[in-house]
């Protein structure tokens, strides 16, 4: 695939403070050739926290995008009176084998205090 490049939007200089309900976002211009490949059909798996009870169900998500995925995601938890947390799964990386990363929902322990 190719893509146009403008050099004129990346670097730190025109990087700029965005405010959002969780606090200062930063948000600067890139340069998208800094990365060396992309994948189109990801694997997204969902974890419910049912705080109450301490107990946890968790799903893989395929075949959709992102924000169908987070449209479900908080359906069902309100539906269930329930927490989540949506990550991204990442076959291999870093010379490890399957991973996580989080693109929403509850971080750190959800069953921890607070």
């Amino acid at each position: 695939m190719s893509r146009s490049h403008r050099d004129d939007h990346a670097g730190p200089e025109n990087s700029s403070p965005e405010h959002s309900p969780a606090g200062t976002m930063r948000v600067r211009g890139v340069d998208p050739r800094d990365t060396t490949w992309e994948q189109d059909d990801v694997r997204y798996r969902v974890h419910f926290w049912d705080r109450a009870v301490n107990s946890a169900d968790e799903y893989e998500v395929t075949g959709v995008d992102v924000d169908e995925v987070l449209a479900w995601a908080t359906r069902h938890a309100a539906e269930h009176g329930v927490t989540y947390t949506l990550w991204v799964l990442v076959p291999e990386a870093f010379g490890h084998g399957p991973g996580l990363i989080r693109l929403a929902g509850v971080a750190g322990d959800p069953f921890g205090d607070g």
